[in-house]
């Protein structure tokens, strides 16, 4: 080796120890690491719950506050590390001042790191996001929509908190400040009674997808509706009916033949796989069945736990007496309950367009689906803090095996994206308010 090939060598060890020593002071200096969920900044709106001011600060889109700060109102505030879980409770509802904590109120410094979190955070049961910001827990504020009602001040940029009260306020005006049209709460409509009482009257729930193929061995996929294409070599379900019929698969052949862009008849149980998205669509549902049972309705799951994934085919069978496909289904509507993905942000419902040819659906089957499914997307709006997707709608997927399938009305809605940061904040702590929505939105269709 000659001496300048040496000092070439030398010289290239000396600058990549440099580099990795300047990007370990950086991550160590609060430069934006893999953990990483953004930058902490102060807000421009200011909070007082229970008439006292609390630090409040602004975070991916939305405000904050730290979790400990709520010790001044008796809550606690314990991290297990063993079970992953961040739990704040007040189980005594005992919300007056503990002027202890007065000057303990929280102080986190302008641009500090906010890291995800590697477990679950509770507020009073209810499962929060929440972020790691230096010794404290954040949790944006509408979390407290549960346990508390929400008010705009008199004052310009200020929220009131009311603790221990949910009773709903009318709406604030929307301000010009980008911070306080992301942060205004959600307000939450009393739940709406029609006039007469929606006794008997079933609405068939459906959160999407579930367990994940793979989980699943063979018998338990042909016990929830799946089946085994030998062609294909794969389990999966027929997107149609043959023309004109109920439960006649269609086998590829026989049908209207409409399909998704490059898709095909068949559908395949993988496609349908997902992560984080059964769990939303399950807790929105289970919220909305409450929500519903209150105004009287009869709700049927399609699935209840997310061990479970039926097949579309088995999962319109609710729609059913007892299951029973040989009689006249029962149900008024069938709700699919999605999280969408993709990049983008919002909610929305899914079109259906053209005509259907499966046996006995209404004679406006696609007209009366999209006028559900605005009336829910609309409430959905309105009552919690997702904005509307595309104006609401989603266009090109008429060939749904649902839509193909389903032998009364129905709904698809894709609330929220959940590979959206800001919208999965606010799926995770707003699964009530979304549920009552949902509720709000199909009683509107049918309770007037």
């Amino acid at each position: 080796m000659t001496k300048r090939t040496r000092n070439i060598l030398i010289g290239i060890v000396i600058f990549l120890v440099i580099v990795n020593a300047v990007s370990y002071i950086i991550g160590r200096r609060g430069g934006i690491s893999q953990n990483s969920a953004g930058r902490i900044t102060t807000s421009a709106t200011s909070v007082r719950i229970n008439g006292e001011p609390i630090p409040s600060y602004w975070f991916r889109e939305m405000v904050y506050i730290a979790a400990q700060d709520l010790q001044l109102f008796n809550f606690t505030v314990e991290e297990n590390e063993d079970e992953r879980t961040c739990t704040i409770e007040n189980p005594e509802k005992n919300y007056t001042v503990n002027d202890d904590y007065m000057s303990r109120l929280s102080h986190i410094e302008e641009n500090t790191i906010g890291s995800y979190q590697d477990y679950t955070t509770l507020l009073d049961g209810y499962e929060v996001q929440g972020y790691r910001a230096g010794r404290y827990i954040i949790i944006p504020l509408n979390a407290l929509d549960n346990i508390g009602r929400a008010a705009k001040s008199d004052s310009a940029n200020v929220i009131e908190i009311t603790l221990g009260d949910n009773t709903a306020t009318a709406a604030p005006e929307p301000s010009s400040t980008p911070s306080d049209v992301s942060v205004t709460p959600p307000t939450v409509a009393p739940v709406a009674e029609s006039t007469t009482q929606q006794g008997g009257r079933i609405i068939v729930l459906d959160p999407g997808h579930g367990a994940s193929s793979g989980s699943m061995s063979d018998e338990e996929k042909s016990a929830a509706g799946w089946v085994y294409n030998e062609n294909r070599g794969q389990w999966g379900e027929w997107r149609h009916w043959k023309s004109g019929t109920t439960w006649q698969d269609c086998g590829g052949s026989g049908c209207s033949g409409r399909v998704p862009s490059g898709g095909s008849c068949w559908y395949s149980i993988g496609s349908g796989d997902r992560d984080t998205e059964p769990d939303i669509n399950l807790q929105n549902c289970l919220a909305a069945k409450k929500y519903l049972e209150e105004m009287g309705y009869t709700v049927r799951l399609t699935r209840s736990s997310n061990d479970e994934n039926p097949s579309i085919t088995e999962r319109i069978k609710n729609c059913y007496p007892n299951n029973d496909t040989s009689a006249e289904p029962d149900a008024m509507a069938y709700i699919c309950v999605h999280s969408n993905a993709g990049g983008g942000s919002g909610s929305a419902y899914i079109q259906l367009g053209g005509s259907y040819d499966q046996a006995g659906i209404p004679s406006n089957y696609a007209e009366d689906g999209n006028a559900l499914g605005k009336s829910i997307n609309d409430r959905i709006v309105s009552l919690t803090s997702l904005g509307e997707y595309s104006g609401g709608t989603i266009e090109g997927l008429e060939a749904l095996i649902l839509f193909c399938k389903s032998p009364v009305i129905c709904g698809y809605m894709e609330i929220g994206f959940y590979d959206n940061s800001s919208d999965l904040a606010i799926l995770r702590s707003e699964s009530d308010a979304i549920g009552r929505a949902i509720a709000e939105g199909i009683n509107d269709y049918f309770g007037n």
